[in-house]
């Protein structure tokens, strides 16, 4: 639905912020899983911070570290 609306949910807020920052700072794992997942976001977006969603997980559970982790050629700066 919102493809049909010219959203993106690679898009970010004012700050550089995007829905999968929030995520995994809101600790939504299940959230997190499906942008990564599912709506195959770009994991690796910089805020203005210059802070990563992984920035956000390491300050999570160990959980949504794992769940960022988990993702084939997540770790791969060649993909």
């Amino acid at each position: 639905m919102l493809q049909y609306q010219d959203v993106s949910l690679n898009d970010a807020n004012g700050k550089g912020r995007t829905a999968l920052h929030w995520a995994v700072f809101r600790g939504d794992a299940i959230g997190t899983q499906f942008l990564l997942q599912a709506a195959r976001v770009d994991p690796k977006p910089s805020d203005f911070e210059l802070h990563t969603p992984v920035h956000f997980a390491a300050r999570s559970p160990d959980q949504f570290l794992g769940t960022l982790t988990s993702i084939p050629d997540f770790g791969n700066d060649s993909a």
